[in-house]
């Protein structure tokens, strides 16, 4: 069965062959959720769908009598229609389902937390050198990288001068 959404002209067309005396009654009682009255608003019935077998079986209706105010044929009544689609049913979901989902991404957090953290201190033994013999390791390193660069220094400067001894010929600078 192919469901339309209701048009304006097909509320026209509805309500023509719910009003008619050709047809039938119990296709007329049919009609009447689509009648406007039928519901609170009188345009609510508006963009509802309908089948195309009722559609088909009221224009039928309608095309016999005389009296009928209808405008143009079916294709004329049908024209900016679309295919109604129902709204899409969402499900509720199962609580016991829901707390497991839940509990697994607690442990998800908790695991990339605890990866996160991993590398931190924990207290201050930890984050000051554990012993002694670390503090004096490090010492020891800083103290050779000064030597070091105050060796380099010295080295760039004695050669400085003396490539500028080798490389003036003045007799006066001798």
């Amino acid at each position: 069965m192919v469901l339309l959404t209701i048009t304006p002209r097909m509320a026209q067309m509805l309500q023509q062959a719910h009003n008619s005396t050709q047809c039938p009654p119990h296709f007329q009682k049919s009609l009447a959720p689509y009648m406007p009255g039928a519901t609170h608003d009188d345009n609510e019935h508006l963009g509802q769908a309908v089948a195309f077998e009722t559609l088909w079986q009221a224009y039928q209706c309608l095309k016999s009598t005389t009296d009928s105010l209808l405008d143009g044929d079916l294709a004329h009544i049908l024209a900016g229609v679309a295919v109604y689609q129902p709204p899409p049913v969402i499900k509720e979901k199962d609580p016991a389902f829901q707390a497991h989902l839940d509990k697994i991404k607690l442990e998800l957090a908790q695991k990339e937390y605890m990866t996160m953290v991993s590398g931190v201190a924990v207290n201050e033994r930890h984050r000051m050198g554990s012993t002694i013999a670390q503090e004096m390791k490090q010492v020891n390193q800083n103290l050779t990288v000064v030597i070091n660069i105050a060796f380099s220094i010295v080295a760039v400067f004695v050669s400085v001068m003396w490539w500028g001894k080798a490389s003036v010929p003045d007799p006066g600078m001798q």
